[in-house]
């Protein structure tokens, strides 16, 4: 037991490792992608409030962002899989369990999505 939960720990030490330097290296890349650009641009876009609203946007959101995007999509891949496991579980059981709560999930997914389309709407 007591080895077991050394190497849960060791596991969870490393994982965490692993996230925080690919936080590092996606906030980093993704700054040095922002600089470029501002570089590249005419210096008539800084004269322009509309764009210089959305640079500062950008710069701001640039540490933040991407890694949330990052995280999302691994939750989506765990959260898919985790699925599979468990209709694969109910459909060893019965396959009426299964279409049921199949139905239930893409029901409340549909919802949630709705849902997060009526906000970033509202966002932008």
């Amino acid at each position: 037991m007591g080895a077991a939960t050394l190497f849960a720990f060791l596991i969870r030490l490393i994982a965490g490792l692993v996230s925080e330097w690919q936080a590092y290296m996606v906030t980093d890349h993704m700054n040095d992608v922002l600089l470029t650009k501002s570089i590249e641009v005419d210096l008539e876009y800084y004269e322009s409030a509309r764009y210089y609203d959305t640079l500062h946007r950008a710069q701001r959101e640039a540490p933040s962002r991407p890694m949330s995007i990052v995280n999302g999509l691994a939750q989506i891949g765990q959260n898919g899989i985790s699925l599979l496991a468990i209709a694969g579980l109910l459909l060893s059981f019965h396959w009426i369990i299964a279409s049921i709560l199949f139905t239930a999930v893409i029901s409340g997914t549909a919802v949630r999505f709705k849902k997060y389309r009526q906000d970033v709407s509202l966002a932008t």
